[in-house]
C-alpha cells in the first residue's frame, strides 16, 4: 500500500525485478547534465503504484573511482523524482567527499539507511541495502501513485573533472507480482 514508510524496508518475496540491459552507460565527465538511461517497462502486473503494485527497490551498479562525484536519481513514468546518492561525503569532507570506488547497492523504500555518510575504502565504496539520500524516500514514486509501466529515467551526473564513470548495470523491484518473474530488456528493446 502506499503508506508512509519511516524505516528501512526489505525487498518482499512476492516481487519481480526488471533489469536494463541496454549497454553500458557512459557519464559524461564533469557536466551537470550528466547521462539520462531510459529504460522502458510494459509488463508490470498492476495499473496504479501506491494501490495494487509498489517498487520496492532499486538496484544499482556504477563505476567510478570517486564516488563523492556523483548524484543519481530515479524519475518514474509519471515523472515523480527520487534522490538516490548525491555526491556522499561531500562537503563534509572537501573537496571531494568520498574517495571511495564504485557503488554496487540496493535502495529500498524507507529511511534512515541514506548513504550520503557511508565511504567504505574497500571497495564498493557503497555496498548492501540503503534508502534514498536524506529527505526522499522511494515510497515517494508509490504515493504519487500513476502506472509503472511505461519509461524510467536514471539520470546520473559526475561533477567533477578526472574519474570516468561507467553504469555497469541497473534494475527496478516491484511487488505483487507472479511467482518467479524476472524480465530483462536487452540492447535492441525486448524483454527476455
Amino acid at each position: 500500500n502506499s503508506t508512509t514508510v519511516n524505516s528501512l524496508d526489505t525487498i518482499p518475496s512476492c516481487s519481480a525485478q526488471w533489469t536494463y540491459n541496454g549497454g553500458t552507460g557512459v557519464v559524461p565527465d564533469n557536466d551537470t547534465n550528466g547521462l539520462i538511461m531510459n529504460f522502458p517497462v510494459n509488463d508490470v502486473v498492476g495499473t496504479n503504484m501506491g494501490t495494487n503494485v509498489n517498487l520496492v527497490g532499486v538496484y544499482l551498479y556504477i563505476q567510478n573511482y570517486r564516488i563523492g562525484d556523483i548524484k543519481v536519481e530515479l524519475i518514474s513514468p509519471g515523472g515523480t523524482s527520487v534522490l538516490l546518492v548525491d555526491r556522499m561525503g561531500y562537503p563534509a569532507t572537501l573537496p571531494y567527499g568520498c574517495m571511495g570506488d564504485n557503488i554496487n547497492a540496493t535502495f529500498v523504500r524507507g529511511t534512515g539507511a541514506e548513504a550520503e555518510n557511508v565511504c567504505s575504502m574497500t571497495p564498493p565504496a557503497l555496498g548492501g541495502v540503503h534508502s534514498a539520500e536524506t529527505g526522499d524516500n522511494l515510497n515517494n514514486i508509490n504515493i504519487a501513485g500513476g502506472s509503472p509501466n511505461g519509461t524510467w529515467h536514471l539520470k546520473v551526473t559526475d561533477y567533477v573533472a578526472g574519474d570516468p564513470t561507467f553504469v555497469l548495470g541497473w534494475r527496478l523491484y516491484f511487488d505483487q507480482q507472479p511467482p518467479n518473474a524476472a524480465y530483462t530488456y536487452n540492447s535492441i528493446g525486448l524483454f527476455v
